[in-house]
């Protein structure tokens, strides 16, 4: 049975879209964490799997287009997302929501690699040092817990703890996050006529 875990998960549970203020208001900086989770959403919404679940922070306000919503209550990103792994049963993937341009083929693409021979796990790394893909073959919480979660160097330790479970590994694309806003208006224009594009210029 798939899943795919989108991990909306913030540092400050209250702020969804801090990354963005300033330059942006905190409304604008709300907006623009909306419309990426919105347009990830709309992305794996379109792939063929069992779950699609959503793994939020016990207070987050981001709404979530009616899909399944996990909430652990725990203080920590890496524990947060580790229930949510152990709430899996079978392949799984897991996307964060600041990457709005991926689309459906490459988390299609990901399960995929996952039914092969080789295929214990895929990540996918961001332009920053971090990583906006995870997808396993069994659930293993052991595969974050304890991990940076964000920022540079967070690709870094996820790949050497995989490589520590000895785990065969695959990378897909390397995609730039949307963390600032000129990363918004960079991944926007890679999305010409999108409601995401349309969010970024009504900010920007």
């Amino acid at each position: 049975m798939s899943t795919v875990l989108i991990t909306a998960t913030e540092p400050e549970p209250t702020r969804p879209g801090s990354g963005f203020v300033p330059p942006c208001s905190d409304d604008d900086g709300r907006r623009l964490a909306q419309a990426a989770l919105d347009a990830t959403i709309a992305s794996v919404s379109t792939v063929d799997v069992a779950r699609t679940v959503i793994v939020l922070d016990p207070e987050s306000p981001l709404t979530t287009g009616g899909l399944e919503v996990l909430r652990p209550a725990a203080d920590e990103e890496d524990d947060r997302v580790g229930a949510a792994v152990a709430a899996c049963a079978g392949p799984h993937v897991i996307v964060r929501p600041w990457t709005p341009q991926m689309g459906r083929g490459l988390i299609t693409d990901a399960l995929e690699a996952l039914d092969g021979p080789y295929g214990d796990a895929v990540v996918g790394l961001t332009v920053d040092g971090s990583w906006w893909l995870l997808g396993l073959a069994e659930p293993d919480p052991m595969a974050v817990l304890g991990l940076p979660l964000r920022g540079a160097g967070a690709g870094a330790h996820l790949l050497d703890r995989i490589h520590g479970l000895g785990l065969a590994l695959g990378l897909t694309d390397r995609l730039l996050a949307v963390e600032r806003l000129d990363d918004a208006i960079a991944v926007a224009a890679e999305l010409p006529g999108s409601d995401f594009a349309a969010v970024v210029s009504s900010v920007g």
